[in-house]
């Protein structure tokens, strides 16, 4: 009796089905050293233009339509900013767009921020942070617009 598929026909199989399971992983960030985060490790220097610069505690984070995050932050202690902007014990509203590659925060995390400030399409203010990515080193400037 004939074999109904061929070895090399069963060894394609095999590389399809393991291409299948690992596909998802290919493309997710998360959890990963490529993941975009809000927290510096090393603060950029040059720092990049900005508004603030400041260690903080997230509060709350929640995701606003599965591409928009939101989080509000205490600031611990400020690093660098014009006079009277911030100071210590502030809260700031941060909005940033989400990706499969982050950031992905908790509330309870700290950290140092780079942002600019902006009004939300309520005019209320908003901070709009520059992302920081582990792997490479890479600073990324903020996303304003959110009519995407």
């Amino acid at each position: 009796m004939r074999q109904l598929l061929t070895k090399n026909t069963q060894r394609y199989l095999c590389l399809l089905v393991l291409l299948i399971l690992a596909l998802p992983e290919a493309h997710a960030c998360r959890g990963r050293s490529v993941e975009n985060k809000l927290f510096f490790t090393n603060l950029p220097d040059p720092l990049p233009d900005a508004d603030v610069v400041a260690k903080v505690i997230l509060l709350d984070v929640f995701i606003e339509d599965y591409r928009i995050g939101w989080a509000t932050a205490r600031v611990h202690q400020v690093i660098e900013a014009a006079e009277g902007v911030i100071k210590e014990g502030d809260v700031l509203s941060l909005k940033y767009p989400i990706s499969s590659c982050g950031p992905w925060h908790k509330a309870g995390e700290a950290g140092a921020i780079i942002a600019i400030t902006g009004t939300d399409s309520d005019s209320s203010v908003v901070w709009f942070p520059y992302f920081y990515r582990e792997s490479d080193d890479r600073t990324f400037a903020p996303e304003t617009e959110f009519d995407w």
